[in-house]
């Protein structure tokens, strides 16, 4: 059995530009928090929130975007689809 704790997770990048003014900006002001995967989780939850505090018991919710995102990407891959025939 394999115990590898990165087995359990999901790991995305964000990339800033060098020669990006912002991308720059972004950077220095996200590197003044401790821990970058936690603030950037937090700022997803403040917009999954929108006014509405998001807690296991929003599970409903977060079933419903879910589902929506897999609709989204279903749709995505039709139009790639069309487009490459």
């Amino acid at each position: 059995m394999n115990t590898n704790s990165n087995d359990n997770k999901i790991v995305k990048s964000v990339s800033f530009s060098k020669l990006d003014p912002m991308d720059l900006a972004l950077h220095a002001f996200a590197m003044r928090n401790k821990y970058f995967s936690t603030y950037i989780k937090r700022l997803i939850q403040r917009d999954m929130e929108n006014g509405q505090k998001v807690t296991e018991n929003n599970e409903p919710m977060i079933v419903e975007l879910l589902e929506e995102n897999k609709k989204l990407k279903e749709q995505l891959e039709a139009i790639k689809k069309i487009v490459s025939e």
